[in-house]
């Protein structure tokens, strides 16, 4: 099958999880605001995000490394691989557990958000659970496994969210939900994985090698939260919880976006990984590099001009979220194009050069944030976002073309659109 049809086909699986875990989302948005209005719902952007941050620890980069290492690695090897990795992340994350536990209770401004905070950080165990048992699957290309992995995880969420919600309890009620649905897809998960799973086989050779070449990505992944969440921080410190949750929702929208390009990406990325030859992976990325043009300018578009139809899914309070929406859509061209560079030098092994431009990255980012958040709040923060990922997208683009020659055409995308949609009837031809 064609390169980029590979690519496309998996990432229209997730993409097709994504729509029903979109629609879902949208409604389980609309019951928290309803239910808990614009406070209760900033209560909830605040939680989770302080929690998923922390879920970084847990991660600290060696999902990537590990998809990278079992792809480029013979079958018989996996095994071996994915029981020392699911080992080693779920230490990760009970660390990561205590640390969020710990701090929510150091500051006398969070004490309102203790509770929700201690429940909500249960999910970092399934959720390493759960990541661990999505690597065995993204490297073995089930994408269709792992897509209903996060639909049942999505519809969990919400039914049980809206069950406790009918009975008007509060953001604690909804966190229970999230662990317990989390729970629920990693079982899932494994039923899925279990037949790569054959035997328990810890090698702390294994997990050594993943350790060493996950400190640079993992480092990278807590810089990359950092400047995702601190304004979130910022902004609740000098505005409050109000208007957290405005812009709370349309940083919401652009998130869920921005999963586009990583599923494009993820499907990229064992392909990626497995290449010896740069001519091949030069091949595979400007493949990818098309899929993605295509997909964000679409997406651009779409979000700029349909912002104003916030208020027809969640009322007249979330017009001033439309402001920020527009702002954050520019963000999204140059997100769509940072999963691809940033995935492609982990590929290469480059994890240190990523890791040097997140880090002057979030310098960038955190002191825009601190002189203009006070001043303009939540437009600041919008603004701030475009102009980082501009900055990385840059700085990733010349280290690329400077390591492995790595030069995307912006022409090249009629050619792929062509293969997409005609090559494997020719093919069958």
């Amino acid at each position: 099958m064609d390169t980029g049809r590979l690519i496309f086909k998996n990432a229209s699986f997730q993409i097709a999880g994504k729509v029903l875990t979109v629609l879902s989302s949208l409604f389980l948005t609309w019951i928290l605001r309803e239910k808990l209005g614009n406070e209760g719902y900033g209560v909830y952007i605040f939680v989770t995000a302080f929690v998923l941050f922390f879920g970084n620890i847990a991660d600290w980069g060696t999902n990537l490394i590990v998809v990278r290492e079992a792809s480029s690695t013979k079958l018989e090897s996996q095994n071996t691989i994915f029981t020392s990795s699911i080992t080693l992340r779920f230490i990760l994350s009970f660390v990561a557990v205590i640390l969020v536990n710990i701090v929510i209770r150091t500051s006398i401004e969070w004490q309102a958000f203790v509770l929700p905070t201690t429940i909500a950080s249960f999910v970092l165990l399934l959720l390493s659970l759960k990541n661990s048992l999505g690597i065995i699957l993204q490297t073995t290309m089930r994408f269709g496994a792992l897509t209903i992995m996060e639909v049942l995880l999505s519809f969990a969420f919400l039914l049980l969210s809206l069950a406790f919600l009918v009975k008007n309890f509060n953001v604690s009620y909804v966190m229970l939900s999230w662990v317990i649905a989390t729970g629920l897809s990693a079982f899932l998960g494994f039923w899925f994985a279990q037949g790569y799973l054959k035997r328990f086989s810890f090698d702390w050779r294994v997990s050594k090698k993943i350790i060493k070449e996950a400190l640079p990505s993992g480092t990278l992944l807590i810089v990359f939260s950092i400047y995702n969440r601190i304004d979130i921080l910022i902004l609740q410190h000098y505005w409050g919880t109000a208007n957290v949750g405005i812009y709370g929702l349309s940083y919401k929208i652009y998130e869920t976006l921005t999963t586009v390009a990583a599923f494009i990406v993820s499907a990229a990325y064992p392909l990626l990984s497995s290449q010896k030859a740069f001519e091949n992976i030069r091949y595979i990325y400007q493949k990818t590099f098309d899929i993605l043009l295509i997909s964000c300018l679409a997406l651009f578009l779409i979000t700029f001009i349909l912002a104003p139809s916030v208020e027809l899914l969640w009322g007249a309070s979330s017009l001033p979220s439309v402001v920020p929406l527009r702002i954050l859509s520019i963000a999204l061209i140059f997100s769509f194009f940072n999963h691809l560079t940033g995935y492609s030098l982990i590929a290469l092994g480059k994890q240190k050069t990523s890791l040097v431009i997140g880090v002057f990255a979030l310098i960038l980012n955190l002191i825009l944030n601190l002189l203009l958040v006070p001043l303009y709040s939540y437009q600041a923060a919008s603004v701030m976002t475009v102009v980082t990922e501009a900055f990385v997208f840059v700085c990733s683009s010349v280290a690329l073309y400077r390591l492995a020659n790595l030069r995307p055409s912006f022409l090249s995308f009629p050619k792929t659109i062509y293969s997409l949609l005609f090559a494997e009837k020719e093919n069958g031809k």
